[in-house]
């Protein structure tokens, strides 16, 4: 069911008018439409009969004029002159006794342009015309005596007695005259086909019979042929002079929609609608082969007027009836809307609060009694009220016990967790923050003020420690997680973390995350050392053995090949072989002080210098090996890049090693890229490639002496490459994916020189 009252959402005295002006405007609304439809119907019924006798009227007046016309054409084609004239048988003598006879005649009618005749072939043998004032017969020569073809091919066809009807406009004395021809065959005495009789009545006459049949209800009275073309318009009168070649625009059909010119055009009586007008058609010599219609056009407007003016006079009476009704409705409803409103008013104050407050309506009815009941109830609300403060006072009293209890409580439990040298956060579901311990700030570097109500990704780490979140994974599993993750510290030094996610557990489901987090950098940094520490061992004793055992071998033998390659009688071949070994030795050299200089590099000599600087230095040491290979070159380097505190021998070094490198990765065409740009405390040095890439089973080694891929490889480059970027305080990182490149990055400080003495314990 339709609810009105959430719909309209009025008011009492809005319901009640409506009510009242909906009861009294009803019955007149139903019974005055009732009355139009009915008067609508009853006038458009009388009109359309009565435009329907208009237009029969016309018919009949229009065909006493055109059957005069057909009698007067049958008369003078049964006259024995004229068809002893068509035959052949007259002589100039008889044509001019035929001519006189007819001129005599159309001056009686006077309504006839020109009567003439033509024999079987459209030779014209006699013609009569309107000249001025009077009848008189043409001259036989000249183009008047020319053009019956028309004519013939007109009544081709035709039967006896039948004749053609046709509007033409003729050319006669200078200027163009619109007529009504009429052309009935001519037969001789044998009933063979001997000529024509064509008379040509002015249509000015016609159209006079068919204006002085004006219609009382003000429509068009239209003649219309069977193709569609005017005959006669009111509205186009002033045309009628011109050519029907170029009346062609003129059509029945342009002017009035599909379904109505063909109820016109239907050779019947009857009736046709359009949107504007009403229609009543007729047809016209429907007797013979020539069919023309009559019709009237009447607009809507003119028939339905009474309709309008009733209508207005109606809604005129029906505006002033439901005007005082609703000035009657407003009186009778303020009888009952200004009680309630007193009664809502005081409901109102007692709402507030005042449950003193009393009403009073003196109406004596149900509204009245309702107001006793908003007493009663203010009343009992008033000792509820009373009650409700004693319980409040005792309320707040053991609230702010409890209060101070857990208040001193929660001060002795943050003092523990403060004075741990873990921080403790806990997250919300979507990694909120909502609470954080002292250490917290330490360790982050963010105040804990500013933190409560972000999300820790938002503060925390970067993407790569984001990346496998063990506070999600501890929300999804329920279980306690923990892992150690790699960032860069506020100062742009490499720095470890360990988080232990600690799932809160409510309902049965994981709802909160506490998250312990610690800096294990410095326990890395010494298992690092350890480690490093043992490599560095094992590789000294095998350079201190490669050195002495290997390199003065090496020597020798360099020393022996060389004498060998002075002799003059060494052939080509023998030549060749000796450069072959040569290279070979030399290339062991250079493998033996790679390893001697990873186990014993020289220190260090640490001052401010211009990254940029080293970086094109680096790559124009690296440009012989690169355009020797075809690799192409891209250096994107940042302008205005703060010093660095570094060994220029020791880095220049790293980054000759990274770009060979990346150059041996890709093929001849490849590209090599180095970039550099600032981040909030390092400067960042990137090298990339596009070639083939490193597998993900390697990357966790690529950094170990000794691991390489490369046959031509000693394993030893990135091992030089992380102790130099380390000697410096900084770090170093490799993506990488298999054909589709790699990409070194080496952050470095700006903000920290280091000593010489750091820069070995780094080493």
């Amino acid at each position: 069911m339709i609810d009105l009252n959430r719909i309209l959402k009025l008011n009492i005295r809005s319901k009640l008018t409506v009510a009242f002006v909906g009861i009294a405007m009803l019955p007149l609304l139903i019974v005055g439409l009732y009355a139009i439809r009915m008067h609508t119907r009853s006038l458009q019924d009388s009109q359309i009969l009565h435009l329907g006798h208009d237009v029969l009227t016309i018919r009949e007046r229009t065909e006493t004029f055109l059957n005069g016309v057909e009698g007067d054409v049958r008369f003078l084609s049964r006259s024995p002159a004229l068809l002893a004239l068509v035959e052949g048988e007259g002589d100039e003598m008889r044509r001019q006794s035929v001519a006189d006879h007819v001129a005599a005649f159309a001056q009686a009618k006077r309504i006839y342009y020109q009567i003439w005749y033509a024999d079987r072939e459209g030779q014209v043998m006699m013609k009569v015309r309107w000249q001025g004032n009077r009848y008189a017969a043409l001259p036989q020569k000249g183009p008047d005596w020319t053009g019956a073809s028309y004519y013939l091919h007109l009544i081709e066809g035709l039967r006896p007695g039948q004749f053609a009807v046709a509007p033409v406009e003729l050319t006669g004395d200078g200027e163009l005259v619109a007529a009504i021809s009429y052309a009935l065959p001519v037969f001789g005495r044998s009933g063979a086909f001997a000529g024509i009789v064509v008379a040509d009545v002015f249509a000015r006459d016609l159209f006079r019979v068919v204006e002085r049949s004006h219609s009382s209800l003000g429509g068009k009275i239209i003649l219309v042929s069977q193709e569609g073309y005017y005959l006669y318009h009111p509205d186009k009168k002033r045309e009628w002079s011109k050519l029907l070649a170029s009346r062609h625009e003129d059509t029945l059909q342009r002017d009035y929609p599909p379904e109505v010119t063909a109820s016109i055009l239907s050779g019947q009586a009857g009736t046709a609608f359009s949107s504007e007008s009403v229609i009543a058609h007729a047809p016209l010599l429907n007797h013979g082969p020539s069919i023309y219609t009559v019709f009237e056009s009447v607009p809507m407007s003119a028939i339905f007027a009474p309709v309008a003016s009733f209508k207005r006079f109606f809604f005129i009476f029906f505006i002033l009836f439901v005007g005082a009704s609703a000035v009657l409705a407003y009186f009778a409803t303020v009888q009952f809307t200004r009680p309630i409103r007193g009664l809502q008013e005081g409901a109102e104050v007692i709402a507030a609060g005042d449950f003193g407050h009393r009403l009073r309506t003196g109406t004596y009815d149900e509204i009245e009694r309702l107001a006793e009941a908003f007493n009663r109830m203010a009343e009992s609300l008033q000792d509820r009220e009373a009650q409700i403060r004693r319980h409040e006072s005792e309320l707040e009293a053991l609230v702010a016990e409890r209060t101070r209890e857990l208040s001193e409580e929660k001060g002795r439990l943050q003092a523990v967790l403060d004075n741990v040298p873990s921080a403790f956060v806990m997250l919300d579901p979507d990694l909120t923050i909502r609470s954080a311990s002292a250490a917290f700030e330490r360790i982050t570097g963010h105040a804990l003020d500013r933190v409560r109500g972000m999300k820790c990704y938002d503060l925390l780490w970067d993407e790569r420690a984001c990346s496998n979140c063990s506070a999600r994974r501890a929300l999804q599993s329920g279980q306690i997680v923990a892992d150690v993750s790699q960032v860069a510290g506020q100062e742009g030094d490499a720095r470890y973390i360990e988080r232990v996610a600690i799932p809160i557990r409510a309902n049965g489901r994981a709802e909160r995350v506490l998250e312990v987090i610690t800096d294990v950098t410095e326990r890395k940094r010494i298992e690092a050392q350890m480690i490093r520490s043992e490599k560095l061992a094992i590789v000294g004793e095998m350079a201190s053995v490669i050195a002495h055992e290997v390199r003065n071998s090496l020597t020798s033998v360099k020393m022996i090949l060389q004498l060998e390659m002075e002799r003059q009688d060494l052939n080509e071949t023998d030549r060749e072989a000796l450069e072959v070994a040569v290279s070979s030795v030399r290339r062991m050299e250079s493998m033996v002080s790679d390893l001697l200089r990873f186990a014993r590099p020289t220190p260090p000599v640490f001052a401010p210098h211009d990254v940029n600087r080293i970086v094109e230095e680096a790559i124009a040491l690296a440009q012989y090996q690169l355009n020797r290979k075809g690799v192409r070159t891209a250096g994107r380097l940042t302008p205005g890049l703060p010093a660095v505190t570094a060994d220029e021998s020791h880095l220049k070094e790293a980054f000759v090693n990274l770009i060979l490198n990346a150059s041996a990765a890709v093929l001849e065409g490849g590209n090599v890229a180095v970039e550099t740009r600032r981040t909030d405390a390092t400067v960042e040095v990137t090298v990339s490639d596009d070639g083939c890439g490193i597998p993900e089973a390697h990357l966790g080694r690529i950094f170990d002496p000794f691991f390489t891929t490369r046959p031509d490889g000693t394993g030893l480059g990135l091992s030089i490459v992380r102790r130099a970027v380390e000697q410096h305080g900084g770090t170093i990182s490799v993506e990488s994916r298999e054909r589709q490149g790699t990409r070194f990055t080496v952050r470095l400080p700006v903000s920290k020189p280091l000593s010489v003495e750091e820069g070995l314990k780094a080493s």
